[in-house]
């Protein structure tokens, strides 16, 4: 406020001029009253201020590593498998879409709850000192009362940046999916891995003449069901666990997962094969008489020829036997060769009459025992005896 007569500056609230008595006037206020366009202005300036100050504070939230850990801890606890599924980084849909996701988890899901986690707590959530990873350590009670901690490590995805705000995944193998994993099986099998046929992803650049190399583009590290028919009439169910380690697999025969039908087969026919060729070799006969009795393959004799042969040789020169009768045959364990054929390692149980000179006297004994060996098969409409190996000579 001024003195209208000297202009002096008068101090706020003064009635009379300090430089020269006069009376001060009270000025009036010149500032235009808010008309209701700028007051409606003003209104939405502060409303759009205060909604970008919550969208950050809200964002920032939203996008800290301690809320996605305590997310994916709840996700595993109530076996939420929609939410796991989210954090898989999957490109193909085949073998990772979230229905085989949901199967192969429901199938391992342990349905015993006597460990039920009843409570938990987050004691501390660390981002490092050049913010790229973080580790969020929770505490968690069961219902028998024990108290453990997990923790649960994540790592800043510069990729898939939200807008302004970090975003953060979890680093567990679990979550990580397996690359053109590859599965060799004999050739002319039919394979199915959780009921997917393999047909279209058989590779003509690594399948041989022996084996057919599939290769699938992605995997889980879960495992897979799988359902192989061998040429050979066998069927099998089994299962693969892709892993960053091992990204490939044969699919050899487990003898304790075929049929009881088939493994009787091949023991009855490995024991009708044992029994003819300890006859004929006993008997000293030369090997055209095994290939009238014995179901053999026909391309090539020449490895099974010289087997028989040298076996021929053994039992004649170093044995007294007289009589064996081969009582039974178990199968032990079934691989492939590198020829595609079937190797089948056995044991059998036999009983055998022995006859000796003695002093000029001629002795005959009788016994028993049990010895291990292997064969090997073809197959074209039944199995054929292609080689053997490792038959017992030696009696006494």
């Amino acid at each position: 406020m001024y003195c209208e007569k000297c202009g002096a500056k008068a101090k706020d609230g003064a009635k009379y001029c300090e430089e020269c008595g006069s009376i001060l006037k009270k000025q009036p206020d010149k500032r235009k009253p808010l008309n209701k366009k700028n007051k409606i202005i003003i209104g939405i300036s502060g409303l759009f201020i205060i909604l970008i100050i919550a969208f950050f504070v809200i964002g920032s939230a939203l996008c800290k590593p301690k809320r996605l850990a305590v997310k994916y801890f709840e996700a595993t606890l109530s076996n939420n498998y929609d939410t796991l599924y989210q954090y898989f980084d999957v490109e193909d849909k085949n073998f990772t879409s979230k229905k085989v996701f949901k199967k192969l988890n429901e199938t391992k899901k342990d349905k015993d709850t006597k460990n039920k986690v009843v409570n938990y707590s987050v004691i501390s959530d660390t981002i490092s000192a050049d913010n790229l990873s973080a580790v969020v350590m929770i505490n968690y009670v069961t219902n028998d009362s024990k108290n453990d901690t997990v923790s649960i490590k994540l790592i800043k995805d510069k990729k898939n940046k939200i807008l302004f705000f970090n975003n953060w995944k979890i680093s567990n193998p679990e979550l990580e999916t397996i690359r053109d994993y590859q599965i060799k099986v004999i050739k002319g099998s039919e394979v199915e891995v959780a009921g997917i046929k393999l047909d279209k992803y058989m590779s003509k650049s690594k399948s041989t003449d022996e084996f057919d190399v599939y290769v699938l583009p992605e995997l889980f590290n879960l495992n897979y069901p799988v359902k192989v028919i061998y040429p050979f009439g066998i069927k099998i169910d089994t299962s693969i666990t892709p892993n960053s380690y091992s990204r490939s697999t044969t699919l050899e025969i487990d003898v304790n997962k075929i049929s009881k039908v088939v493994k009787k087969e091949i023991e009855d026919i490995t024991l009708k094969n044992l029994q003819t060729i300890y006859n004929v070799a006993r008997e000293n006969k030369m090997f055209d008489e095994v290939k009238t009795l014995i179901s053999l393959e026909d391309d090539n004799l020449t490895s099974l020829q010289k087997s028989y042969d040298e076996f021929k040789e053994d039992i004649n020169d170093r044995s007294y036997l007289t009589e064996i009768t081969i009582k039974n045959v178990t199968l032990s364990d079934l691989k492939f060769s590198d020829d595609g054929n079937l190797k089948v390692s056995f044991s059998y149980n036999y009983d055998y009459k022995t006859t000796y000179e003695f002093f000029d006297e001629t002795k005959t004994s009788e016994s028993s025992g049990k010895y291990y060996s292997s064969m090997e098969y073809s197959y074209d409409k039944g199995y054929k005896l292609v080689d053997f190996d490792n038959l017992k000579y030696y009696f006494y």
